[in-house]
């Protein structure tokens, strides 16, 4: 993704994004929704389990830390992306509908 085309350029409110966030080794992907501005450069992110998609907690992100992520404006954007990182390969987890 160019940073013409980053969601992060010329957005007044990121509220309701979906998200990707890069792979960090140990910590690996997490993927979830920006709920709420908090103050500056500081948001409510929810977080969701990539075996069920429930909610497993919320937490606090700063705009420095979302600089590598991929953003989506709906969950089809999302799973196709899901679907092509391949996530689930050689876990032996149940992808779920």
């Amino acid at each position: 993704m160019n940073k013409e085309n980053h969601p992060l350029v010329n957005k007044k409110s990121l509220e309701g994004y979906l998200f990707i966030t890069e792979n960090t080794g140990e910590k690996g992907r997490n993927q979830g929704q920006i709920m709420f501005y908090i103050e500056q450069g500081a948001y409510l992110c929810d977080l969701f389990s990539w075996l069920d998609g429930h909610h497993t907690c919320s937490k606090v992100f700063y705009l420095h830390e979302m600089k590598q992520w991929e953003f989506f404006e709906n969950l089809d954007q999302l799973n196709d992306r899901v679907d092509k990182l391949n996530i689930f390969k050689n876990t032996g987890a149940v992808q779920h509908d």
